[in-house]
């Protein structure tokens, strides 16, 4: 979705007051992006977590002053490709867990797991590696509860050493029920 992006400086060209926009501000009209940049409160409250984010990085991008690469999750929400860590709340309002990956029209979760999870000390905190994989699978029971799938992997599931692609990763996803347009590599009804 494209939404106009208002900001100061072409509200001074213009001409016009930059400091109605604080008092829209506080009326709830206009909601602050970053310095110098706003956008509509209700139309922009509406969208989902992903399209607020595309729409902050919009945000960041037209206020620079030089050239930005966007890495990882601003270069993901970008591209529509889903970003990682989309919280996850049961239906007595409790927080389940943070999902590494969702696909919100098939309510699928992709959940990353590497064996460090379940073997550094850092990540166990003092417990044993059995208590970490019951916790693990505590969390994924009540995630399912919720009506969410989840389809896990790890890198030896999804990596191949004599490949560039990681081709285990799109049989997993296909498998799960995610599915690509026939004609490109882009995921379809995500």
């Amino acid at each position: 979705m494209n939404m106009r992006l208002i900001y100061t400086r072409d509200i001074e060209i213009a001409g016009q007051d930059r400091h109605a926009l604080a008092a829209r501000v506080g009326s709830g009209e206009l909601i602050r992006l970053r310095r110098g940049v706003y956008a509509e409160a209700a139309p922009f409250e509406q969208l989902p977590r992903w399209e607020q984010q595309r729409i902050r990085i919009d945000a960041v991008i037209g206020t620079s002053r030089r050239d930005r690469a966007l890495i990882r999750q601003s270069a993901a929400a970008i591209w529509g490709i889903p970003v990682i860590r989309q919280p996850v709340d049961d239906p007595q309002g409790s927080r389940v867990g943070i999902l590494d990956f969702y696909w919100p029209l098939q309510n699928l979760a992709g959940e990353f797991d590497g064996a460090v999870k379940y073997s550094r000390d850092a990540y166990l905190k003092g417990n044993a590696p059995a208590g970490a994989v019951v916790r693990e699978k505590r969390r994924e029971d009540r995630i399912r509860a919720t009506g969410i799938q989840v389809s896990r992997w790890m890198w030896d599931d999804i990596w191949q050493s004599d490949s560039t692609e990681p081709a285990c990763l799109v049989s997993i996803l296909h498998r799960a029920g995610l599915r690509q347009d026939r004609w490109s590599n882009y995921w379809t009804n995500m």
